[in-house]
């Protein structure tokens, strides 16, 4: 007989009740390695890790018996002959996709929890605070993976990105994406001035700021927004590279901006992501505290972000498995992983953030960097290099405010250095 809908609701709650059992295995695996005194933590882990778990054979069985359940119930559909002149049943795609899913789920599964392909680092990260738990598995040499798609590839691809390039220069890039080697002869590289002028953004440093692993750091970040906030009245995006730091700077400044009307928004703490870019867009006198993933993908043109502060250069934590098995890949490659991995990984990341001020030629609008070591360590060039303009350093947030009221106070933004003119639909 086929599957009726009480079997498959069955199903379904033991797949979930077998996953939540390995979670919180997995949970309680990651408090032995010291979770528990973290909110965010994430540790590399083994096939022996996770591979003798009952949970684990628990969580594989019930998806195997779901994959079975739901080939009867297809088998069912293929069985029903359509009256004349009907379609195809309305369920059959739902079913099709439910397949393919609990398929697919099983092998992520056995791959990521398995931990056994060679090449490959896998972790488990979380947050205590919030409850949460993932298991992570990637190849750590993916350019080889795509070199071999290139070679096979008949037609063109074209890659574009505003932050493609480090100091005009498409090596890292092509050795990435698999680009080097056989397909280097058929990869050309072009690199286009910005369509916008370097004299609509203010770009500054503060010299005389306090380090960024110094414990009054959060409490001075907090203050430059303060004082940005009074003495601007504009909106304020503030890039952070930690949850831990955005925390900080966010209870600082809920102190500080308290008596005000300003609007003071933080992923995570007042709203989701969405949710806060939208009210930030909608609101005047606003500061939004994002963290990683507004580096990238976010557009607030004009008036919505007039001010972005980068509080520390977005390094990649070193900690971090992932990080820490890129860096000795490097190091074993390159002889080091410090100029060949964390530095130009670094310096993506940082112009994609300086991306997130200037979207449109009307844009007017200042870059803070509050972490000093763009100013005083020799790998600072290289990021200040990355910018299409020149940074100016201050001594202090003071210094930098005298100079963004003349710059504020100037005739609009200035006339784009590049002019495009869209390419005519053929006739």
């Amino acid at each position: 007989a086929a599957p009726s809908s009480a079997d498959l609701k069955a199903m379904i709650k033991r797949v979930r009740q077998s996953i939540t059992g390995f979670l919180e295995d997995c949970n309680a695996w990651a408090y032995k390695q010291g979770a528990g005194g973290a909110t965010e933590y994430h540790y590399e882990f083994t096939h022996d890790s996770f591979s003798g778990l009952a949970s684990r054979l628990s969580v594989l069985t019930s998806l195997a018996d779901l994959q079975d359940l739901l080939y009867h119930v297809l088998q069912s559909f293929a069985s029903d002959e359509p009256a004349a002149g009907a379609g195809e049943k309305p369920a059959l795609p739902a079913a099709r996709l439910l397949s393919d899913r609990a398929s697919q789920l099983k092998a992520d599964l056995d791959y990521v929890s398995g931990a056994v392909t060679d090449g490959h680092v896998f972790w488990l990260e979380g947050n205590s605070k919030k409850g949460w738990v993932k298991l992570c598995g990637v190849a750590l040499d993916v350019g080889s993976l795509l070199s071999s798609m290139w070679e096979k590839n008949g037609s063109a691809c074209v890659f574009t990105s505003a932050t493609l390039s480090i100091s005009r220069s498409m090596e890292y890039f092509k050795q990435k994406a698999g680009l080097t080697g056989p397909n280097e002869a058929k990869t050309r590289c072009e690199t286009f001035e910005s369509p916008f002028s370097p004299k609509q953004t203010f770009r500054g440093a503060i010299r005389g700021a306090p380090a960024c692993d110094m414990p009054e750091y959060p409490d001075y970040v907090a203050g430059v927004i303060a004082a940005l906030m009074r003495g601007f009245h504009k909106n304020i995006l503030v890039l952070f590279t930690a949850n831990a730091m955005l925390e900080a700077v966010y209870s600082r400044c809920k102190e500080r901006l308290a008596d005000t009307e300003h609007t003071l928004l933080a992923q995570g703490i007042t709203g989701n992501r969405q949710a806060v870019l939208d009210e930030f867009k909608n609101s005047n006198r606003a500061v939004l505290l994002g963290a990683d993933s507004f580096w990238e993908g976010v557009d607030a043109p004009g008036k919505a972000c007039e001010i972005v502060i980068i509080p520390r250069l977005p390094f990649q934590v070193p900690t971090h498995p992932l990080t820490k098995a890129l860096a000795e890949k490097s190091e074993k490659e390159n002889g080091e992983s410090f100029f060949s991995f964390t530095v130009p990984e670094a310096i993506i990341r940082f112009r994609q953030g300086t991306g997130r001020l200037i979207r449109t030629p009307d844009d007017r609008g200042a870059l803070l960097v509050l972490d000093n070591r763009i100013l005083t360590k020799n790998y600072g060039k290289r990021f200040r290099d990355s910018l299409d303009g020149e940074l100016m350093p201050f001594a202090t947030i003071e210094d930098a405010m005298t100079a963004l009221r003349e710059f504020f106070s100037g005739c609009g933004a200035a006339a784009s250095a590049v002019t495009y003119v869209p390419l005519e639909e053929p006739s």
